[in-house]
């Protein structure tokens, strides 16, 4: 029983000194999340979640909003290597600024929709249920 008490001592203490880290990262870099965030209230962010060292954001909406997005995070200085195919569904990957937070930056298209494209004839196997 006692190491188990030693491990969870051990875990609470690890947890104090992260919260306590999070905490000191954060006063460091308030004004550059709230920058980051202020320049993109027009943008339809789904989800925003903070961690030490990282902003994730999840973006959905048309084309228009990913050139919407790439061009006010690339005028605030931000530079990627993420390079979305052409009429991709979803593509997510890193921003970086020197000096601030990294950002993960995921998007989804609102607009792709299912196009018939061709016909294939495929042959399947049919199933029934039959109770005895």
């Amino acid at each position: 029983m006692s190491e188990l008490l030693a491990e969870l001592e051990v875990s609470i203490q690890a947890r104090e000194q992260a919260a306590v880290k999070t905490k000191e990262y954060f006063a460091e870099h308030k004004a550059n999340i709230i920058d980051l965030l202020s320049i993109l209230a027009e943008v339809n962010i789904v989800r925003c979640v903070m961690d030490v060292g990282s902003v994730d954001i999840s973006v959905s909406g048309d084309k228009a909003m990913v050139k919407l997005v790439w061009n006010k995070l690339r005028n605030r200085g931000y530079v990627t290597e993420l390079n979305p195919a052409e009429n991709e569904v979803h593509f997510s990957g890193w921003w970086y600024k020197d000096d601030h937070p990294r950002i993960w930056l995921s998007f989804s298209s609102t607009v792709c929709t299912r196009v018939k494209v061709g016909t294939k004839m495929v042959e399947q196997d049919i199933y029934e249920v039959v109770c005895e």
